[in-house]
């Protein structure tokens, strides 16, 4: 008999069949067929349900458990990290104490920790809400679309996979989501079939002694992922004073976005349109609360989420508005763009007359572009974006208070800089922000 060698990422083999539930990619030309289920109140708008796609690592089934949401696919980060272990894209996830957060880490292998590839039970999905967890990817924090489901974090896997290395692909003919363990594309199988290495199973069928860990048992549900919290619907605060916090993004060490060939950041960018619009906004009787008082300040990750949350179980906040100028690899992106938040961050917005904030971020997000584009100063725009990934955004919304992401334009893009690069420019910017902001609470309650 000839030996194969058996990696622990494929030690799931034995437990594969056709009917394996997992989630395909965000691409897919056609909707992997699911099993619909009952959403809880304020996720309207999204379709959410355990998927039954196939999925293939380099040519063999695998069965992680997933969901489709949107037509687009998700899985846990332990069930990728456990799949890949052996290979050229292996990475760890472990729970970081330091920064509170999910850290991925490539390089090495995953370390089992117990519950991989277990399905969560039934088909009742009883809690849906955005992944607030914090991810770092070797120490760094990274954006990736998450949701939390019925207490475990799952994560588009057209985001993981360029950030660890792997490719995605569909294969619309067997309705399966090929991954390569490498960045290149592989022609996907010819039949869609388990394979089982001969060494893993007896001559009666029954598996054999490997050094793979056992997945097929009932198992706890991994560590290192803990159930997030539920917090408060507060909502803004309806007593005729208008109060902002003022963010200006980034500041102190973390300069942000940055042009090499002027030398402008983001931290100073930032801190300089804030000052001018706060200026505006008190002198028309606006509270106003500053993230940060100098561009020495360093606030970020965790301590930026803490302080947000800090100020909006206060209870005196209408809106959070956080300002930003956007950058790109290439230096070749521009435009304007707005981020406003998704519906359903807050869990109870919809119940007992309590409104969600996406409805009021979305429309003063449309308010501010809207703005901008009347500047007259050749500005393009990008949109408006709902986004449940941008903790500035969903943080605020976790509570029921509106929020809204400005990046007005390009920092480091040729022509975009020309429209920053001048005290007086910057004061045009924030007074097109203080229009939006006037004219929307001139019909809005606060």
């Amino acid at each position: 008999m000839r030996k194969h060698t058996l990696c622990a990422g494929l030690a799931v083999l034995a437990l594969f069949g056709t009917s394996a539930k997992a989630a395909g990619p965000a691409s897919a030309p056609a909707a992997p067929t699911s099993t619909a289920a009952t959403l809880p109140e304020g996720t309207e708008g999204l379709s959410v349900s355990q998927s039954t796609s196939r999925v293939a690592v380099d040519g063999f089934l695998v069965a992680p458990e997933g969901y489709c949401i949107n037509q687009e696919n998700y899985y846990k980060l332990r069930d990728l990290a456990f799949l890949l272990t052996g290979k050229s894209t292996a990475f760890d996830v472990v729970w970081d104490d330091e920064y509170q957060c999910i850290s991925m880490i490539t390089g090495r292998d995953y370390t089992v920790a117990g519950g991989e590839m277990a399905p969560s039970g039934g088909a009742e999905i009883y809690k849906f809400v955005p992944s607030y967890s914090e991810v770092r990817l070797n120490g760094q924090p990274v954006q990736m679309t998450g949701y939390n489901i019925n207490n475990n974090n799952y994560y588009r896997i057209r985001d993981v996979g360029p950030l660890i290395g792997f490719h995605v692909d569909w294969d619309n003919d067997n309705a399966a989501v090929i991954i390569s363990s490498t960045a290149d594309a592989i022609a996907p199988p010819a039949a869609l079939q388990p394979t089982l290495p001969e060494d893993v199973s007896g001559g009666d069928g029954a598996p054999g002694s490997t050094d793979m860990p056992d997945v097929s048992g009932s198992l706890t549900p991994a560590e290192g992922e803990p159930e997030e919290p539920v917090y408060p619907w507060i909502g803004p605060k309806i007593d005729g004073v208008l109060t902002i916090l003022l963010d200006a993004g980034h500041g102190g060490t973390d300069i942000g976005s940055y042009n090499p060939s002027t030398k402008q950041n983001e931290n100073t960018t930032n801190f300089a349109v804030a000052e001018s619009l706060k200026r505006m906004l008190e002198a028309s009787g606006v509270r106003v609360i500053m993230s940060r008082e100098s561009t020495s300040t360093t606030l970020k990750g965790a301590d930026r989420k803490e302080y947000v949350r800090n100020v909006c179980e206060q209870g005196e906040l209408d809106l959070v508005f956080s300002i930003h100028h956007n950058g790109s690899t290439a230096h070749t992106a521009h435009g304007s763009e707005v981020y406003v938040q998704a519906p359903g961050l807050s869990p109870e917005a919809g119940t007992e007359g309590k409104p969600d904030p996406s409805i009021v971020s979305s429309a003063f997000g449309n308010r501010l572009l809207s703005s901008y584009m009347n500047m007259g100063n050749g500005l393009i725009s990008r949109g408006v974006k709902e986004t449940s990934t941008l903790y500035m955004v969903y943080t605020a919304g976790d509570y029921g208070i509106p929020a809204v992401l400005s990046e007005y334009c390009f920092i480091d893009h040729t022509d975009d800089i020309k429209l920053i690069d001048e005290p007086h420019k910057l004061e045009a910017e924030a007074k097109a922000m203080y229009d939006a902001l006037m004219d929307f609470y001139a019909n809005t309650p606060y």
